[in-house]
C-alpha cells in the first residue's frame, strides 16, 4: 500500500514498542488478569466479577456511579459486568431515592461466592509477589500507585 511517501521514524517506534509505559502497563495488566482469572475459575468468578465483589462489599450498599469512581472502569463496562453478576444471584440492583440512581448490595450467594474465591486470591497474590522479592514488592506497589494518581490527576 502506498503510504505517499510517509515513513514513520523506525528507532522513534522502536522507543515506543521498548519503553512505553502505557504498553508495557497493558501488557502486564493482561497477563495478571490472565492468571489472576484462571486461578479464580474453579470459583466460577473471573478477575473483573472478584474485585466488583470485594469493592461492593467495602462500600455496600453503595450507587453504581461510586464503584465507577473506586474501580476507575468506563460506567459501560461496570454495568455490563455488574449485569453479569446479577444474573448470577450475587447482588441486587436497585433503584435509589433518585430514579436515575442504582443502588448495589451483595447477596448471601454473593456473601458465599466471595468468602470461597478469596482463599484463590490469597493463592494467586501470594505466587505473584514470590515472583518479586520483599524488597522490590513494596518499591513495586508503591510506583503502581504513584502512577495511578499522576495519571488520573491529569484526566
Amino acid at each position: 500500500m502506498d503510504l505517499g511517501g510517509i515513513k514513520p521514524d523506525f528507532s522513534a517506534c522502536a522507543e515506543v514498542a521498548n519503553e512505553c509505559i502505557a504498553l508495557r502497563l497493558r501488557k502486564a495488566a493482561r497477563v495478571v488478569s490472565r492468571f489472576y482469572d484462571r486461578i479464580l475459575k474453579q470459583t466460577g468468578l473471573n478477575g473483573n466479577q472478584f474485585s466488583l465483589l470485594v469493592a461492593i462489599h467495602l462500600s455496600e450498599p453503595v450507587r453504581v456511579s461510586d464503584l465507577v469512581e473506586l474501580l476507575l472502569v468506563e460506567r459501560t463496562v461496570a454495568l455490563r459486568n455488574l449485569t453479569r453478576i446479577e444474573e448470577q444471584r450475587l447482588i441486587t440492583i436497585v433503584a435509589g431515592k433518585d430514579r436515575r440512581t442504582r443502588i448495589v448490595t451483595l447477596t448471601s450467594q454473593g456473601r458465599r461466592a466471595l468468602s470461597k474465591a478469596l482463599p484463590r486470591w490469597r493463592d494467586a497474590q501470594a505466587r505473584l509477589s514470590r515472583a518479586l522479592n520483599e524488597e522490590q514488592w513494596g518499591p513495586f506497589m508503591r510506583g503502581l500507585s504513584r502512577v495511578t494518581t499522576f495519571a488520573g490527576e491529569r484526566l
